[in-house]
């Protein structure tokens, strides 16, 4: 187990979360999925038993903070989410999800998150964005849930687990009793569209296209 992710798994965790956004917030029938606590809980309680169970699915490292659980990944996923366009933060820290955001992560979750191979972590997101999707705050049965705390060596409830200890940690594959499969080729999808240097560096590229401006090759790979 370990803390940095590869960069494979950073693309997979933005693709999961941004699935478990679409999920939830189309369970309220609405594009605000809810405030920055809840939607930094949602993935703990979809995470969580995954890694007691050692499925390999998001690859986020969870510890204990002020509120409850808290990952410095989710922030990082946020971050670049917001900057391609497939969230924005509305007034009171509320998560909304963008059309973009929307059709992203709903082509996502058809063609690959209900792939066959992958029915074990679709029904655990599906589970969790029908379970609270609509619920205001999920914080208290977050409280209530028992964890192991990986530096205490024991079970007991979060609400009663120290500041910093660790809840979960990035699986190593060979750890794993199952990994999520997604093709190569979406891969390199995701890894365009939610990355946004790509989509930056997308973008100035069709706008040189528009004015007519050619690039030596030099000049392409330094954008890269």
């Amino acid at each position: 187990m370990r803390e940095v992710r590869t960069p494979e798994e950073t693309i997979i965790d933005k693709a999961l979360y941004l699935a478990l956004l679409d999920l939830a917030a189309h369970r309220k029938g609405d594009v605000v999925v809810g405030n920055r606590i809840k939607c930094m809980k949602l993935p703990f309680l979809v995470e969580y038993p995954m890694f007691e169970d050692k499925k390999k699915g998001f690859n986020l490292v969870f510890f204990q903070y002020e509120h409850g659980p808290i990952s410095k990944h989710i922030y990082e996923i946020w971050r670049d989410l917001e900057a391609v366009g497939c969230i924005i933060f509305r007034e009171k820290n509320w998560i909304q999800l963008t059309q973009d955001g929307h059709n992203i992560a709903s082509t996502f979750i058809s063609e690959v998150l209900e792939d066959q191979r992958n029915s074990y972590f679709s029904e655990r997101i599906k589970e969790i964005a029908k379970k609270y999707g609509e619920w205001g705050s999920v914080t208290s049965v977050v409280y209530d849930m028992e964890v192991y705390a990986q530096e205490l060596g024991r079970y007991m409830k979060v609400r009663e687990v120290p500041m910093g200890v660790t809840f979960t940690y990035v699986l190593d594959d060979e750890e794993a009793a199952t990994k999520i499969y997604i093709p190569p080729s979406w891969l390199e999808t995701l890894a365009i569209e939610l990355n946004p240097i790509n989509v930056r560096s997308i973008t100035n590229a069709l706008e040189d296209y528009r004015l007519g401006k050619i690039l030596s090759h030099e000049e392409v790979w330094e954008r890269v």
